[in-house]
């Protein structure tokens, strides 16, 4: 993964690439290879082939909720409202503290009235 990121760095993502596959058959379970793999796809703008990663990270990682806001930040990324409303609301759920991801992944996202409102159903009262 590191190297896959440094080849992200100097833009060889067809390289990167291969590293990600190669850590995917060693590791399908490390919890940052599918967000990292992922964000390669959206810096080439290529975000339904990021979404379906991501999708492929949650066969693998059910439970990790940073790719669920992830998933939810790139459906908002092509316009697919009730798909990212569908992800943030099953993150926001099990893991509110994690939407500090979301906020830096994607700042836009309270642009959406339909995720302002969604935030506001989870978030703790004072």
């Amino acid at each position: 993964l590191i190297m896959a990121d440094q080849l992200i760095k100097q833009n060889e993502y067809d390289k990167a690439e291969v590293f990600f596959l190669k850590a995917e058959e060693l590791d399908p379970n490390d919890p940052d290879l599918y967000i990292e793999y992922a964000n390669m796809f959206v810096l080439k703008n290529e975000h339904h082939k990021a979404i379906e990663m991501l999708q492929k990270g949650m066969i693998h990682q059910p439970d990790n909720y940073l790719i669920m806001y992830r998933l939810g930040a790139t459906y908002l990324y092509v316009n697919n409202i009730v798909e990212a409303i569908f992800f943030l609301d099953l993150a926001l759920k099990n893991d509110f503290e994690g939407h500090t991801e979301l906020l830096e992944y994607y700042p836009d996202v309270f642009n959406h009235p339909e995720v302002v409102e969604l935030f506001a159903e989870y978030k703790p009262a004072k």
